[in-house]
This record gives C-alpha cells, structure tokens and sequence, in this order.
C-alpha cells in the first residue's frame, strides 16, 4: 500500500472516531470537561503505545541488545558525566553517556537492563539525588566508585551531603574498588570520615591527596575491615596498624610527594615486620617514604617475597634513605628494579649519595662482590642511568629516562637513574654531570655499554673526566649523530705498542638522532665535522690493530653519503630504536 493512501486510510478512520468522542453536546460543561479529559487520558496511552511501535521499526531500535549494550559501554570511556560551576552560578551536571538511555524508550530500556552500565560511578558527576536509583540499576554487581572533590565546585556542607549520599553503609558493604581524587586536607578529612564504615568487598584502594607542606595520615578506621590487593596512597600515608596493610596486599604504592614529618613513619622494626608479612607482593612502590633504618636489629635485612615482581624506589628529599632502605632489602632475583632519585634538594649532595653507590649497585647485580659494576651508563646533562643488565639492541639508547617507567624489555632488569634537578642555581651544581667523576671512579672492567647525550660529550672532554674511562674494555658506545667529533679524537690516542689509551676494545657505536633535532630536524650538512671524525676513527682504530666491528645507526639516516665512504672499513647496518 501507498503512503499516500495509507493517510487517506487513517484520515478515514480516525475522522469520524475524533468527531463521535469529541462532539460538543447539550450536557453540562462540567460532565463535558471530565469525559474529555478521560478520553484524553485513553488517547495519550495510545499515542505513547503506538510511538513505540513505530520507534522499533527505525533502525536504532532494531540494533539487537546485546550491540546495544557494548555501545553504551564504548560511549562510557569517552563521554564522561561531569559538574561544572562558574563562580556565583549554580552549578550544571553534564550526564555524560547516561544521555544515550534518553534517545528512546528502547535504549533507556536496554541501559537500564545492562547492570555493569553502572556500577563504575563517578559520584560527584552526578547529583546525589540519584544515588539510589543508580545503585538500583546496577544489580548485585560490585561497585567501582570514584570521588573527585574540587574544592572550586564544591562547598563543605555540599561535598557532606554528596558524599553521605553516595556512601551509605549497604553500599559500602559492596565496594570493590574506591578512588579518592584531588582531596585537599579538609576534603580528606571529610570523605575518610564517610569512608571508616566496613567495606569487606574492598579490593582495589586509591587515594590522591593534594597537600602544601606535609603528607596526612589517614585514619585507623579508614574503610574499616578492608583487606585490599592493591593500595595506592598519594600525599597521604595509612594508618600503620590498619587492616589496610594486611597480608593479602599484592600491590602497594605509597608515595609522598612533599616532605614527611618523621612522626608520621612507623619505627624500623614495625615496618621491617610489615613488609616481611606481605607475602603475596608482586609490586612495592615507595617514593619518599622511608623510615630510618636501624641497624643490628632482628630486621637488619627484610626478606621479600618470592613473588615480587617489581620494585620501585623514588626519592627526591630523602635519597640518602632511599639508598638505605635499598641495602637493607633481599630481593629475589627475577625482580626488576627501578631506582630513581630526582630534584634532589638541598641540603642534600650528590657526592654523599654517591658514597652509598658501591653498596646500592652490589644489591642491584645481586652480588657479595666488592667490584659488582654497572653494565650500562647512560648520561645526559640532566640524568644518569645505571642499568645492571645491558639493553638490547632495540632499545639502545643516548636517552635518560625522566620519570619512573621503564622501558618494557623481555627480561628482569635493574636500573637506577640520578637526577640532580633545577632547585640548584649553579647550572653545574645541577647537572647530572657532577655524578659521572664518582662513577668513574669505581672499576669499570665490567662496564659494557656507554651512551653519552651531545651536550655530555662536551662537558666530560672538556672537563677531562672522560680520562676515567681508562678502566674500560669493551664497551659499546653510544653517541648523538651531532657533536661527537671531540670525543672521537681522544678515543684516537694511542700507540701500536700500548694499544689505545680509552675503550681499547670498543667494537661497536651506535648513532642517534638528539631529542632536540628530532624535533627541528637535521642534516648531513648539519654533521660535516662528525662525519669526517668518524670516518677517521674508524680508520685510525683499524690500522691500530683494533678495528670496529660494526656502526648501527638510527632509520631515517640511510640516505646520507658518509656510509658510503665509511663501509670500506666497517659495517654500517640501519636500525628502529624504540624511543
């Protein structure tokens, strides 16, 4: 049938159907005014029952469920609910994806029907009026909760109500994951308070604390009864004799980031015992926190689990302490380490923590030997990175890391990285330069590889303390493909009865493009005065009776001309550095 006749068609019927109910008779206007309004009534159900049926012939209606729900759950990551409030405006909450179950009556109805829709909430996104039915619609999942107080959109008395809203004690009994976020002092307060009743299904715990001068502690009755896997605490620390730090934990992160009053941290003996019960540890994270470790004790050394995977040590304040408490651990020897110390403030010295290098790097090779030496050095002006395992080829690098990541490799590896900082004024006291004379002091006739950033190369010729490298056999040499002409003229220097003075048995050098040229970009022309020093090297060492074997160099170089004129004396071969 045509569209036009099927108007005709209801035109003909619902015409005399509309005339014979709504006709205007004699009777009072009152009994009038009652029938048509129950007459309305009727005609509102239909019109409802029918917009229905004709939404489920449109083709987002016939999307089956199960599409549907995995969609909603798509638009979940991405379109967040939020609150938003300009100062002196009230406030306007953004439903985020919950829109989507707002299109249709088929969509809210498949929303409303798909539990784990909601039971990952970001409480104060949404108004506190909703709680309940919120919590309705997520069946007997467990609940995933996320509280991000800002102090900006919420006053105290409004951040009370919303957060005695959301945590009610039958909600609480079903927690499986809670997310303190941007919580000054007050707010913490506030919230911890909340958070003390029982939570039995707590499993995963995360809290960030935005503090001025020094860390908080949390209460003892903060989500009382919990005995989560994984805790991570920002500018807070827990309450040391909390159920919180039970034998169950298989991740903990505590981090300060800001001073520590020393109150605040629990005797050695008590977090020595702490840490030799957690045994289901997989990962330990501490940064800046490390009480004083007290020798000729039970705990003079704290066994780690054998599951331990991973663990890393920051410090800023406190890298004395931090080396410390490193000597004091045994660690199992599939673990990777990651040690960093970074900003490091006065009135601390590199040179005091250097002292404490030789028995840090002993734990780090896993060794009694005095003379246990870092594989791989990795040095910019700004960072120094002491790897314990050599890098693969992949991942060779002239790069520090800057932060606490590790690049993934295949295998347990230990690394520590020294970042003197900018709190200093004088640009030499800041620069992880000043590290490299101690280093090189310690035998280096382990050491295997040597990166060095171009501004590095400067300053350890120019300085003279690239002569500590005499100890040095075979290292690979890993160098910028700018600003390496100096270095490479002191590796020069030697006699064919002595052999050459530094690196007398280097074999291969890797180039690499600066971080500072991948962005502007370079060229061969940009590099004359490298080039021509690295196709005399490599002649020089080979009629010095110590020949190079190979030059691997950074893709995206393959077109310059000196490989050319170099391959008649060694191999060049072009790899993908994993930057």
């Amino acid at each position: 049938m045509q569209p036009e006749n099927m108007n005709v068609d209801a035109l003909d019927v619902w015409s005399p159907l509309v005339d014979q109910r709504f006709a205007i008779s004699g009777v009072d206007a009152h009994s009038q005014l009652s029938s048509y309004d129950a007459e309305l009534a009727l005609v509102h159900k239909a019109y409802v029952m029918a917009k229905r049926r004709r939404n489920m012939l449109a083709p987002a209606c016939r999307v089956p469920s199960e599409v549907l729900s995995a969609i909603f759950a798509l638009a979940q990551l991405d379109w967040i609910p939020e609150y938003s409030a300009q100062e002196g405006d009230e406030g306007v909450y953004d439903l985020g994806w919950i829109y989507v179950s707002h299109v249709c009556s088929h969509w809210r109805d498949v929303a409303l029907r798909t539990p784990s829709l909601w039971n990952t909430i970001n409480c104060l996104a949404l108004p506190h009026r909703s709680a309940f039915s919120v919590y309705h619609r997520s069946k007997r999942l467990p609940l995933s909760l996320t509280v991000r107080t800002n102090t900006n959109l919420y006053d105290y008395e409004e951040l009370k109500r919303a957060a005695t809203a959301w945590l009610t004690p039958i909600v609480c009994s079903r927690i499986n994951a809670v997310t303190l976020l941007d919580c000054v002092d007050e707010d913490l307060a506030l919230v911890a308070a909340v958070c003390s009743q029982h939570m039995p299904e707590l499993s995963c715990l995360e809290v960030c604390a935005e503090v001025d001068e020094t860390v908080q502690c949390l209460p003892a009755r903060f989500c009382s009864g919990a005995r989560p896997a994984k805790v991570t605490l920002f500018g807070c620390l827990p309450h040391w004799n909390t159920t919180l730090l039970s034998p169950a934990l298989t991740h903990l992160s505590l981090h300060a980031g800001t001073s520590v009053n020393g109150a605040l941290l629990p005797p050695w003996a008590h977090f020595a015992a702490l840490l030799s019960s957690l045994q289901l540890l997989e990962e330990l994270h501490l940064d800046d926190i490390f009480p004083p470790v007290l020798f000729n004790t039970p705990y003079t050394v704290v066994a780690l689990p054998s599951s331990l995977k991973t663990l890393d040590l920051a410090a800023s304040r406190y890298c004395y302490q931090c080396l410390k408490f490193f000597v004091s651990l045994q660690i199992p020897p599939k673990s990777q380490v990651n040690i960093v110390m970074k900003e490091i403030e006065p009135p601390q010295f590199v040179e005091d923590i250097v002292t404490e290098l030789p028995s840090a790097l002993k734990m780090l090779h896993g060794t009694d030997e005095n003379d246990a030496l870092p594989a791989e050095l990795v040095v910019d002006p700004f960072t120094v990175d002491i790897y314990m395992d050599e890098l693969r080829g992949e991942s060779w690098t002239t790069d520090t890391i800057r932060d606490s990541h590790v690049r993934a490799t295949s295998g347990p590896r230990a690394h520590m990285s020294v970042h003197p900082g900018e709190a200093l004024q004088d640009a030499w006291e800041r620069s992880a330069l000043r590290v490299i004379p101690h280093l090189l002091t310690l035998p280096l006739h382990n050491l295997s590889a040597l990166a060095l950033s171009r501004v590095a190369v400067e300053v350890l010729v120019q300085g003279g303390h690239v002569s500590g490298l005499s100890a040095a056999k075979g290292v690979r040499l890993g160098l910028e493909v700018r600003g390496y002409a100096m270095l490479l003229a002191v590796l020069c220097v030697g006699d064919l009865d002595r052999g050459f003075d530094l690196l007398p048995a280097l074999e291969i050098v890797h180039l690499h493009i600066g971080a500072s040229d991948s962005k502007t970009g370079i060229s061969e022309s940009d590099c004359t005065s490298d080039m021509l020093a690295l196709a005399y090297f490599v002649t020089e060492r080979r009629d010095g009776g110590a020949p190079l074997k190979e030059i691997v160099v950074q893709k995206g170089l393959e077109n310059w001309d000196v490989w050319d004129a170099v391959r008649s004396v060694v191999t060049v071969n072009f790899v993908a550095f994993n930057t």
